[in-house]
């Protein structure tokens, strides 16, 4: 598998090169029944469900607001909503229920300066543990906890990073993110539910939010536009969200994981923000000079190198990354704008 490998200086070189990974473990995965879905709306978590309906899972999609289009969106799955994320309402909204594995995606504070420090606290640590305590007694397979990159924040080294690596959030965001995972990890670990922390790198692909950096290059660059970036020093570990998807689902079926356990899902190939932007440049047909660098301020919180080591989670389950960066961009460029023509 042709990927990017990390090569040199301070600002990222990189190479095509081979990635190794461990030998695939037979007989460790065993496919998932039933699956409650939480954040079922967001990016990740209506690509999750649309897998997961596509392979025949039973699936329950837990939303904030139930409506005509979500309910379409989301075919296939049973869709219900609850009014809040109190524990009386989720068993309310869950009562008779139970499912193999709970996949719990919903959170808050994702798009920084639209949720009130309150909201993203108890959206994220309170939704996570009163989840925990209403399927305690479902006999959970597994509970499936997303996490964030942004939890380890700027470790002031340029290496992979790995599960061990001390968290540092730099964002309330991130505090939640970290504070939701340890506080699940612990109650999970009393209620005897076993419980994956899945913690997401650079996640893109089709679906994701048009503010989101390579829709926001197709969209300027397609309509010759300028596109207004920082500095583009970034470097950073992008993972298609179809192999999102799959390592999700990998840590719902596989039989050998831990009770509990940190998983890091990311490509572990290094890439700097002016290489997408020029690959997406490549894809488009467009021109290097509507890219203009330094336009706009990187937040303070933002970490100069995110990039994770995925060796765990590819030791213990079937999962491999397959989407390359080149390739994830080129399914986007064809879906954003099919009348244009793209190079090979």
């Amino acid at each position: 598998m042709s990927l990017l490998e990390f090569t040199g200086d301070s600002i990222g070189v990189h190479r095509l090169n081979e990635i190794s990974y461990p030998p695939v473990r037979k007989n460790c995965m065993t496919p998932i029944r039933s699956a409650l879905v939480t954040g079922a709306t967001g990016f990740i978590g209506s690509a999750l469900v649309r897998k997961l309906v596509s392979q025949g899972v039973q699936t329950c999609a837990l939303v904030r607001n139930l409506n005509g289009a979500i309910q379409e969106s989301l075919y296939g799955a049973e869709v219900i909503a609850s009014r809040t994320t109190d524990v009386k309402d989720l068993k309310s909204c869950l009562d008779g229920r139970t499912y193999e594995v709970a996949f719990h995606l919903a959170a808050a504070g994702v798009s920084r300066g639209i949720q009130s420090p309150e909201s993203i606290i108890s959206g994220n640590v309170s939704f996570t543990t009163n989840l925990l305590l209403v399927t305690k007694e479902w006999n959970l397979k597994r509970f499936v906890y997303t996490g964030s990159a942004f939890e380890y924040g700027d470790t002031g080294r340029q290496q992979p990073i790995d599960e061990s690596t001390p968290l540092r959030p730099r964002s309330l965001y991130a505090a939640a993110k970290a504070a939701a995972s340890q506080c699940g990890e612990i109650l999970a670990k009393e209620l005897q539910i076993p419980f994956a922390n899945l913690r997401m790198f650079g996640v893109y692909g089709v679906g994701e939010s048009s503010q989101r950096l390579i829709p926001y290059l197709i969209q300027c660059l397609s309509q010759n536009s300028f596109a207004n970036l920082s500095h583009g020093k970034q470097i950073r570990d992008m993972l298609y969200i179809d192999d999102v998807v799959a390592a999700i689902i990998a840590t719902g079926e596989c039989d050998r994981l831990p009770v509990s356990g940190v998983y890091n899902v990311c490509s572990s190939v290094p890439v700097n923000i002016r290489e997408i932007a020029g690959e997406v440049v490549k894809k488009i047909q467009s021109s290097e000079r509507l890219l203009k660098w330094g336009a706009n301020t990187a937040p303070d919180v933002e970490a100069r190198y995110i990039v994770g080591a995925n060796t765990k989670i590819t030791t213990l389950t079937d999962w491999r990354p397959s989407i390359s960066l080149t390739a994830g961009i080129e399914r986007m460029v064809s879906f954003y704008t099919p009348a244009r023509q793209h190079t090979a």
